[in-house]
């Protein structure tokens, strides 16, 4: 019994001293300000056991279509690589500066597709991860997981292959088209364009001469 009630006031005290620390505006808050392995562990910890809580009853679709890769990639491009980087394209240098810093997600994560899917659509809280439910519908999230599931395994020829559209096919030159103009030599005057065929004006018609009585 004694044992017991000597852990319960060790956890008190030590409840009651963190909330002074807390309180008294000790803890540098800034994104400069130094990491704190302690608080760092603990809402890590949070955020991982939040996500399986939250996820453990989705179900992920088959994930290896090319066609749902390709989709999810244009989506990676467009919302997700200024932070996460990828293969041959560096994050955009602010979220250097994120803390924490976001996750780099060519490597792997640990986290399953139904997590990867419930953290895209919610966001986390405390970090610069938004929640995408209002911008994409669920086919979409799916994609960007698929696309996820495939990141790790890509290289930057790969990665450029799926989110760089190809260049647009130049027009054939038309049959009969203008020549292209040589440059005058040095000291010789350009060449003047042929002037245009004068029209021959059209002549007045003569009208008819009405018959002589007979």
């Amino acid at each position: 019994m004694r044992a017991v009630l000597g852990v319960l006031v060790v956890l008190v005290v030590a409840l009651v001293a963190l909330a002074a620390w807390l309180y008294s505006g000790s803890y540098d808050i800034s994104a400069r300000g130094p990491a704190s392995p302690v608080l760092d562990k603990v809402a890590d910890l949070a955020k991982r056991q939040s996500v399986r809580a939250h996820a453990q009853h989705i179900d992920a679709p088959p994930l290896a279509d090319p066609i749902l890769v390709e989709d999810g990639a244009r989506h990676y491009r467009d919302s997700c690589v200024q932070c996460h980087g990828a293969p041959g394209a560096e994050a955009q240098p602010f979220a250097r500066f994120m803390r924490p810093a976001p996750p780099d997600l060519t490597k792997d994560t640990g986290w399953t597709p139904a997590q990867l899917f419930w953290i895209t659509q919610n966001g986390l809280k405390m970090t610069g991860m938004p929640a995408y439910r209002d911008l994409l519908v669920d086919g979409q999230i799916w994609a960007l997981v698929a696309f996820l599931d495939q990141l790790p395994k890509m290289d930057a020829a790969r990665y450029h292959s799926l989110t760089v559209p190809p260049a647009p096919p130049q027009p054939e030159p038309v049959p009969g088209g203008e020549q292209d103009v040589v440059p005058p030599a040095e000291g010789e005057e350009p060449a003047q364009p042929a002037p245009p065929p004068a029209e021959t004006p059209a002549q007045p018609e003569t009208p008819a001469q009405p018959e002589a009585p007979r």
